[in-house]
């Protein structure tokens, strides 16, 4: 958590076009290390695990929309 809140403290100073997109990405981190946690499984599929909540036994592989290119 310290390491979270210098970060946000280290973006602060940067330009004020970068702190919006720099911002999304450290809550992206977080919110995916965080529910990676809470479900158990590996912290790889960042965008999936966002996208689909449900556990990963859910998932039909052979659909198009699990594919999120």
């Amino acid at each position: 958590m310290v390491t979270i809140i210098w970060l946000l403290d280290l973006d602060l100073s940067l330009s004020h076009v970068n702190i919006t997109s720099i911002h999304m990405m450290l809550m992206m981190i977080v919110i995916c290390y965080i529910s990676s946690h809470v479900q158990g499984s590996p912290p790889y599929p960042f965008s999936r695990s966002l996208a689909y909540p449900a556990p990963a036994e859910t998932y039909d592989l052979s659909s198009p929309n699990s594919q999120l290119r």
